[in-house]
């Protein structure tokens, strides 16, 4: 396998071995590139959809929708299907509040 510095960013790559070092629960990541390699090396990942997920379900979150469509504005990519997908498991299907 090549060395996680020659596929990821030292932020991602540190991470990663930090994640499997330390065996912890998950990992938080992103980039899609890094949660690949974590996968393959056995390692839970979550992102920031999931991490809005978890809150709105344990009550901590009114809307992910309105989050989303701020985030959105500041430029951060997620996938329509994987925001129409985190709108529908928390309840707010077919909302991204602008």
């Amino acid at each position: 396998m090549a060395s996680l510095g020659v596929l990821l960013d030292a932020g991602e790559s540190a991470a990663i071995l930090f994640a499997q070092a330390t065996q912890c629960r998950f990992l938080l990541i992103d980039e899609r590139r890094g949660r690949q390699i974590a996968r393959r090396r056995r390692i839970p990942v979550v992102g920031l959809a999931g991490v809005l997920l978890a809150a709105k379900q344990q009550g901590l979150l009114e809307s992910i929708g309105s989050v989303l469509a701020a985030l959105s504005r500041q430029g951060y990519r997620l996938s329509d299907a994987l925001v129409a997908e985190v709108l529908r498991l928390s309840g707010e299907t077919g909302r991204q509040d602008e």
